[in-house]
């Protein structure tokens, strides 16, 4: 109970919500992860134009068959999906899922490969925007 104010507190039902990945932050997740990676003097504040040179970065990774990179980029593509905020989740969706799939419907071993490697919720959403494409 708080004192002289009638209010219980049960901590066990209580949940600090973690915080979000925001903007200002997602330059310095790709580029820490990604050294070779070039940003440049890139406004942080446009998340489609970062995802969208991340995605080349990810595309060029797939085009040299760069398995272990391609794991990675999928890896992060796939933290900041679940862990960022509205406007990078929609960024990776609309950008990201988007340009990788002439990747994904390619026939062949290498796109084989790519779907196996893509994270679920990725997947999932892939999968979701090509039903939606489709009717």
């Amino acid at each position: 109970m708080i004192a002289g104010f009638g209010i219980s507190f049960d901590k066990r039902r209580c949940s600090i919500a973690k915080p979000m990945i925001t903007q200002a932050e997602i330059k310095n997740v790709l580029v820490n992860r990604f050294p070779s990676f070039k940003i440049g003097d890139m406004d942080y504040a446009d998340v489609y134009k970062m995802i969208s040179r991340f995605a080349d970065y990810t595309r060029e990774a797939i085009k040299t068959g760069n398995l272990p990179l391609i794991r990675e980029c999928f890896k992060t593509s796939d933290f900041l999906f679940k862990e960022g905020n509205r406007e990078i989740k929609n960024a990776i969706e609309n950008v990201f899922v988007f340009s990788l799939a002439v990747f994904l419907d390619a026939p062949g071993a290498l796109s084989r490969q790519v779907k196996d490697l893509l994270p679920a919720s990725l997947r999932e959403d892939y999968k979701h925007q090509f039903m939606t494409l489709n009717q």
